[in-house]
């Protein structure tokens, strides 16, 4: 049997310990969370509670610090796909 070394993923989405910082306030500190392929994922909250941040720092448009990878690729290798 052959096993390859090639690592494949279910996840349509992984985001590791995302944090932003605006302004000196605190918006997201650390979140982490998986969106399997095929799934429906909705992103709910008060105003003010980070969503549209949380969007932009995913799509790279403001600084932040941790991961976000989109079908196991990092979002630099995607970003003209997303």
């Amino acid at each position: 049997m052959r096993v390859s070394s090639a690592k494949t993923t279910n996840d349509a989405i992984r985001v590791d310990g995302l944090s932003v910082t605006l302004d000196r306030n605190v918006i997201l500190d650390d979140v982490s969370f998986v969106v399997p392929a095929g799934s429906m994922t909705a992103i709910i909250g008060p105003n003010g509670s980070g969503k549209t941040t949380l969007l932009r720092a995913m799509l790279g448009l403001v600084t932040h610090h941790g991961t976000v990878a989109f079908f196991g690729k990092p979002h630099a290798d995607v970003r003209h796909r997303v």
